[in-house]
């Protein structure tokens, strides 16, 4: 999951979780002229090209699922899409890999890292249909909440994921994305209520884990957090942000040489 920091009253950033997906800048727009407002117009040209595309791509969009129906079949010919910049497909395969062995967290690492924020339009668009085709799987909904997170649309994201949970509420994806969408408005209870259900679902995931943590973390129950972020820290030792959290809530409680270290 991407973080984001937050300074809270005490003066102290805290980590809170924003989004499963990194917003990539859009690239400059290769205007030969250097007048701002040239740039800008060519910027909002390249901006309704990218969108008609992406109405285009809700109508013709043919992508299917790959013959094979194992994991490491999904997750193959998810990398290779994903490493050739079809990340919105790449995404789709990954939740079916996820949808077919829940135990086993390397499809949800991956879409951790995957980035949608250069075309969420487009991402909104391939989910949609795979909504519409594939009506009784909560994956493809799950899919379309983190594209609307992706585009900065909460509201609908909220709104599509829940129809996930309720869909198939053992599907982990699923409760940790609408966790975060929950806590990206202060809804912390109840966005707790689907971490800590994500987790016993899949209790190898220690990125849902370090979610529940920031979610305390927000509202000062330090000492809880620290106990979740433990946990997390025991089956994820490179993540920064795990160790980083860590910190926030030891140094909260008082234990500022270890919060140090």
């Amino acid at each position: 999951m991407k973080l984001f920091a937050r300074r809270d009253s005490g003066g102290v950033v805290a980590i809170l979780i924003a989004v499963l997906l990194v917003s990539l800048g859009c690239a400059g727009s290769g205007v030969g002229r250097s007048d701002p407002a040239s740039k800008v117009q060519a910027e909002l040209l390249e901006q309704m090209v990218r969108e008609q595309e992406a109405r285009r791509d809700l109508q013709s969009t043919t992508f299917e699922d790959p013959p094979a129906q194992t994991v490491e079949s999904y997750l193959g010919e998810g990398d290779n899409l994903r490493d050739a910049n079809e990340a919105a497909q790449a995404l789709w395969l990954y939740l079916k890999a996820h949808e077919l062995d829940r135990s086993d967290p390397r499809p949800l690492l991956r879409i951790a890292g995957l980035h949608l924020g250069a075309e969420p339009e487009r991402a909104v668009a391939i989910f949609s249909s795979l909504a519409r085709r594939n009506d009784g799987s909560a994956a493809p909904l799950t899919g379309l909440g983190i594209a609307h997170v992706a585009k900065g649309d909460g509201a609908t994201a909220e709104r599509v994921l829940h129809r996930a949970v309720n869909l198939d509420p053992d599907f982990p994806a699923a409760r940790n994305a609408l966790g975060i969408v929950l806590e990206q408005r202060l809804a912390h209870d109840e966005a707790r209520e689907h971490f800590e259900r994500a987790i016993a679902l899949q209790p190898s995931s220690y990125e849902t884990l370090n979610n529940l943590g920031a979610s305390y973390l927000a509202t000062r129950a330090n000492a809880r957090a620290l106990d979740v972020l433990e946990k997390a820290a025991l089956l994820e030792t490179r993540d920064p942000a795990v160790f980083n959290n860590m910190g926030i809530a030891l140094g909260r409680l008082g234990r500022y040489d270890e919060a140090l270290e």
